[in-house]
C-alpha cells in the first residue's frame, strides 16, 4: 500500500517514527527511474554489510 508523504518548503520528506523504528531505518538511498524518483531504507544490517562503503570522512564527498 503507497501512503501519500508531504514535502515541505526545505525539500524534507518525514518518515513516521514507527516506519523508521519497525524497519530500523537509518538512513534513505535515492535515485531515479525513468518518470519516477525512487527511495529505499538503508538500515544498519545494510550499512554493516556493505563493508563501511558508505562511511565518509569528515571532508570528503558522500559515495551516495
Amino acid at each position: 500500500m503507497m501512503r501519500r508523504t508531504v514535502v515541505n518548503p526545505k525539500g524534507q520528506v518525514r518518515i513516521p517514527f514507527a516506519l523508521r523504528k519497525r524497519l530500523e531505518i537509518t538512513g534513505v538511498n535515492r535515485g531515479e527511474e525513468p518518470g519516477r524518483s525512487v527511495m529505499a531504507p538503508m538500515t544498519l544490517r545494510h550499512r554493516n554489510q556493505s563493508g563501511g562503503f558508505f562511511t565518509r570522512k569528515p571532508g570528503q564527498l558522500s559515495a551516495i
